[in-house]
């Protein structure tokens, strides 16, 4: 998914187009917007998805919610990231550990599980970031065959290369409706924006640094 806009003429040929919409279009932020070149983004993502803890053993599963934070500055009209991406982790939690099969005791866990612990964000596309990170598996006791024995066995801790995709879209979504796009919403106070993508909820807060 992909929007890009190049300031006001583009805001105007938008209104004109679609005269329906226009009373719900926010001027305030159009103009805002559409003279900004450069704005700062603090972003929020939070990804909850059910999710293999034990290192590449589906025996060992659970729902996993886990959230990081970005801030950088973000070339408008180039769809460029302009310095470093700050980067804030935070713990992943688990719930509903369960084994592939359903009828098999659940997993437990001798450590944390990490899903991501970012470390660097770069730009690899236009309109995009990517972060790059490190999954932390614990030491886990799964049951290996679920007919019959129930045995056991320990998967050892271990750790993996991630890289998580985070969108960017540009700041004027939060001036012109998008129509019918299910996955960005915009706040009930028109200051930030909400992209889902596959398992993670990214929520955007743009400031204006240049113009």
């Amino acid at each position: 998914m992909s929007y890009r806009f190049t300031g006001v003429s583009l805001a105007l040929l938008t209104l004109a187009a679609a005269p329906a919409r226009a009373e719900s279009v926010d001027m305030d932020a159009l103009t805002r917007w559409s003279q900004a070149k450069v704005v700062h983004y603090h972003g929020e993502g939070v990804y909850q998805a059910q999710t293999v803890i034990a290192y590449h053993d589906s025996s060992g599963q659970a729902t996993v919610t886990d959230h990081v934070t970005i801030d950088f500055d973000w070339d408008i009209n180039k769809e460029h990231l302009v310095g470093a991406v700050k980067i804030g982790n935070a713990k992943s939690t688990l719930k509903d550990l369960r084994n592939v099969e359903t009828s098999c005791p659940p997993p437990k866990p001798a450590g944390e599980f990490e899903y991501i612990d970012a470390t660097g964000g770069e730009q690899t596309a236009r309109g995009r970031l990517d972060l790059k990170g490190t999954t932390t598996y614990p030491t886990i006791e799964v049951t290996a065959y679920c007919r019959g024995s129930w045995q056991k066995k320990t998967v050892q801790a271990n750790k993996e290369a991630i890289t998580v995709y985070a969108p960017v879209l540009n700041p004027m979504v939060l001036a012109i409706p998008m129509g019918t796009q299910d996955k960005v919403v915009i706040a009930p106070d028109g200051k930030s924006f909400s992209i889902t993508t596959e398992a993670w909820t990214w929520t955007y807060t743009p400031t204006v640094v240049s113009q």
